[in-house]
């Protein structure tokens, strides 16, 4: 996670607007125990659009669930 976290916070910061990969990225925060980052991705990737994998990959993650690699 050490590693990961870092490339994930880039990634956000230069794909603004990729809702999925946003929740996505919002469900590993999650599944690190890091609610307060996980819900502000997850409210950041929301309000671009509803997209439904988007949806799915933050609902996994309060049930523990990784998200599935594309």
């Amino acid at each position: 996670w050490s590693r990961a976290k870092p490339l994930f916070d880039t990634y956000v910061t230069k794909n603004p607007k990729d809702e999925k990969e946003i929740a996505e990225i919002g469900a590993y925060y999650l599944l690190a125990g890091d609610r307060d980052h996980a819900e502000a991705l997850f409210a950041k990737s929301f309000a671009i659009t509803s997209e439904f994998w988007a949806t799915v990959a933050a609902a996994g993650a309060y049930l523990g669930v990784a998200p599935l690699a594309d």
